[in-house]
């Protein structure tokens, strides 16, 4: 027996019912029907148009099931690979770029790492770190944070397809 499943079964469980707890009472809708986490999720997607109005609730929806989604792929054994790129973040000139290959992004871990857009999770949560989707690489190139070969090293090293090519297009430097 894997206690650490039954664990993660229950804290997911509790955490799928105490959310839409909370997004049906910041509503002012009531308290929910009993019924499965599957229908409990379903309901809770139903009103994401409603969440996303108010700030403050997206935010408390976002983080939990960010955290409810790692605890359920940390049970399932899915963890994801991170491999180091070479070059400097061009937001705080550490070494902490990083490649998450299977999420084909590129993100630094430096906890005080800040960039300057308003809209970017970094800027407005600690718990979060800048990232570059693979559509915003060619600018993390352009700032000097490092080379298209040496992202594809890194998405190469995760066992994710390189694609220098897809980088260098538009002018990304070698």
């Amino acid at each position: 027996m894997r206690l650490y499943v039954s664990d993660a079964i229950r804290d997911i469980t509790d955490g799928v019912v105490e959310l839409q707890e909370a997004v049906l009472d910041r509503l002012g809708l009531g308290r929910p029907r009993r019924s499965p986490v599957g229908r409990r999720l379903l309901d809770i997607t139903a009103l994401l148009g409603r969440v996303a109005q108010d700030p403050v609730l997206a935010g408390h929806v976002r983080d939990e099931m960010r955290r409810l989604a790692r605890r359920c792929a940390r049970a399932l054994g899915e963890t994801e690979s991170v491999v180091r790129v070479t070059g400097r973040c061009p937001w705080c000139d550490s070494v902490s770029l990083r490649a998450f290959p299977e999420r084909r992004a590129l993100l630094c871990v430096n906890p005080a790492c800040r960039c300057t857009d308003p809209g970017c999770d970094c800027v407005g949560d600690p718990a979060f770190r800048h990232l570059w989707p693979e559509s915003a690489w060619r600018e993390l190139i352009r700032a000097g944070g490092t080379t298209a070969a040496d992202i594809a090293a890194g998405m190469a090293d995760g066992d994710a397809p390189a694609s220098v090519e897809a980088v260098r297009r538009d002018g990304g430097r070698r």
